[in-house]
């Protein structure tokens, strides 16, 4: 097995000024050796998305199988539920994270998960 390189690359223009990096202000760089080998271990701590207090563990459950873009019949097969049960709880998930649709749920999901 081939150990890979992490690299973070910030993109300048040609006046060399930082175009929004979007780094996580508590990124931590932790050095080690392997086999001989110098390693750095990038990390951070990731958000708390705001769906995580709000949502029951059905609903954050059914959200993240909407995330995967499965139909209400699949998560209900998969859940062991009727479509009915997991038709409220899309219904639910909607209503408290304030978003109209899958569309929305998804892009409200992407925005949360990137660093500030």
């Amino acid at each position: 097995m081939t150990l890979g390189t992490l690299a973070i690359v910030i993109l300048t223009t040609m006046s060399d000024k930082p175009l929004a990096p979007r780094l996580p202000t508590d990124l931590r760089a932790t050095r080690f050796n392997v086999g001989g080998r110098k390693m750095v271990v990038l990390s951070f701590e990731l958000p708390t998305r705001a769906w995580d207090a709000a949502l029951s563990k059905a609903e954050a459950e059914v959200a993240r199988e909407l995330l995967a873009g499965r139909s209400n019949a699949d998560i209900a097969r998969a859940r062991g539920t009727s479509a009915r049960t997991v038709a409220n709880q899309v219904a639910r998930v909607f209503r408290k994270l304030g978003v109209q649709g899958r569309n929305q749920l998804a892009a409200r999901w992407a925005q949360e998960r990137l660093p500030r």
